[in-house]
């Protein structure tokens, strides 16, 4: 929600309009994959290990990679590679761990969420894609105004609404900021003529950032297996970078 205050405020600021024909089709359509997706990732990641669960959704790279190689796009060997790694870190990641404070039911949950939310974000990705002929702003606020029609009303209807006194508002803002930065970045590359195979993929290193905060900020444990997965996820999602 605050990506798109943020969003709409700059939007007017620039003078700019929604994007109208099949940008805009494609941003609603993107819109909805990414709210649905970012639901159940959050869901995730509340549930379950935040640092298991973030490299699993990071799959996410695998749709654009794999629809933008069907589209024409001519990725190198060591990107294929970088596949099918990144497929095999997924799965040790999400190997139960024998001691946990997470039941095994939460855990599996989390899993199940997390591929879930890959599969949704990764077809948004490529919805953002084909939209950003668009313009990034416009484009941009067109996803936001559907993803906050889907997860306003469900927070409202869970009771989940941020209310007044509940706690600092920069957090929000920031929140914002950097999404509405990031997502701006990602259509522009589409602008500039970036791979659909290449692009879509760089977008989704982000667990790496959420899996250094988890280990820093919440302290977070993992055994060596999972610990094992998530180094070779991620370092499959780079060699896919390359």
């Amino acid at each position: 929600m605050s990506s798109l205050v943020i969003g709409t405020v700059i939007l007017l600021a620039l003078g700019d309009s929604l994007p109208t024909g099949a940008p805009l089709w494609y941003a609603l359509a993107a819109g909805v994959c990414g709210g649905f997706g970012l639901i159940a990732l959050y869901t995730a990641l509340s549930i379950g290990i935040m640092s298991i669960a973030a490299p699993i959704s990071a799959l996410a790279a695998a749709v654009p990679f794999l629809w933008g190689m069907m589209r024409g796009d001519s990725p190198r060997a060591i990107q294929l590679v970088g596949a099918c790694v990144a497929l095999i870190g997924a799965l040790l990641a999400a190997r139960e761990p024998s001691h946990s404070h997470v039941s095994r039911e939460k855990f599996q949950r989390s899993v199940g969420l997390a591929l879930i939310s890959a599969v949704l974000l990764g077809t948004g990705l490529v919805f953002l894609g084909y939209a950003a002929p668009g313009g990034a702003m416009p484009v941009l606020v067109a996803d936001r105004i559907a993803t906050s029609a889907i997860t306003v009303p469900l927070a409202i209807m869970l009771g989940k609404m941020p209310r007044r006194g509940g706690g600092p508002v920069w957090p929000l803002i920031a929140v914002g900021l950097f999404d509405t930065s990031a997502n701006a970045f990602y259509i522009a590359a589409f602008q500039q003529g970036g791979m659909m195979a290449l692009v879509g993929v760089l977008a989704s290193l982000y667990p790496v950032t959420t899996v250094v905060l988890a280990r820093l900020t919440l302290k977070e444990s993992m055994e060596r297996h999972q610990a094992i997965g998530v180094g070779v996820a991620l370092a499959g999602i780079a060699l896919i970078a390359v």
